[in-house]
């Protein structure tokens, strides 16, 4: 995975969310999508790398803050969206 081409995504997501007010689905499908392919290699090294993990854990910072200007059914998509993240960087055997 391209570290800045992920960076990238995660930042125009957040920015997206922020600025417009709606969950880009398309974009975060490649966020998970980058995530889920690096699944396995992370579970073999026993670790996710560093800059990834950072990456991560701001996104999931950035979402627990929480968006007023969302809908409900919005707002329970990005805890949806939060655990998922979460689970893939803590699910880690």
């Amino acid at each position: 995975m391209n570290t800045e081409g992920f960076k990238n995504k995660v930042m125009k997501f957040m920015v997206k969310l922020r600025t417009e007010n709606c969950i880009d689905e398309g974009l975060y499908d490649s966020i998970s999508d980058d995530l889920s392919s690096q699944r396995v290699a992370w579970e073999e090294q026993g670790a996710v790398p560093l800059a990834i993990f950072e990456v991560c854990v701001d996104l999931v910072n950035y979402i627990a803050g929480g968006n007023r200007f969302l809908s409900e059914d919005d707002q329970e998509r990005l805890e949806d969206i939060n655990d998922e993240i979460y689970g893939v960087l803590m699910g880690l055997e």
